[in-house]
């Protein structure tokens, strides 16, 4: 399952998120999917025992198997736990992010150019006294180059520092 979020939200502003749900037993395959991932300084994992009713501890996730999760914990302690229990495993994708980025600001900023572009000249008809520049259409496709250009980098720049999160939920209550 597979969301992408445009808005803000506490965790990290703008942003795309994709969440997957894994589990009630990790797979080799998804073993070697999140642990290729891991490692990086912006991995988050939560740790909570199963049947726990404590809230969950904050630890950076270094690799996971099927049956075991290495963590580092906020302490800086690097221990083994079961991979049952980690709740949530965060990664970020910031090259992914920089192209999101990228196509969002993009389509933003060449609608919003457009919509400008028009409106700016939609009081002028040609050649009339005190309009300068091209007619409504005109202007619409000006506003739309200039301001997606625009719109596209400054996604890019967004989309590259925030990244794009990918989220795996563990456990049999994932779904």
């Amino acid at each position: 399952m597979a969301t992408c979020l445009v808005g803000f939200s506490i965790s990290g502003g703008l942003g795309c998120a994709t969440s997957r749900y894994v589990g009630p037993v990790i797979t080799p395959a998804d073993a070697r999917t999140i642990s290729r991932e891991a490692g990086d300084d912006d991995v988050v994992a939560l740790l909570a025992p199963p049947a726990s009713q404590e809230p969950p501890v904050p630890a950076k996730l270094v690799w996971v198997s099927p049956g075991t999760a290495r963590v580092v914990t906020p302490a800086g302690a690097s221990i083994s736990v079961p991979s049952s229990d980690v709740r949530v495993a965060a990664t970020r994708d910031r090259g992914r992010g920089a192209v999101e980025g990228l196509g969002i600001g993009a389509l933003t900023g060449a609608a919003l150019g457009a919509g400008l572009g028009f409106a700016a000249a939609s009081g002028c008809s040609p050649n009339s006294w005190g309009c300068i520049g091209p007619s409504g259409s005109g202007a619409a496709l000006i506003g739309a180059v200039a301001f997606g250009a625009l719109g596209g980098l400054v996604g890019t720049i967004v989309g590259g520092i925030t990244g794009h999160q990918n989220r795996y939920v563990f456990g049999p209550d994932a779904r």
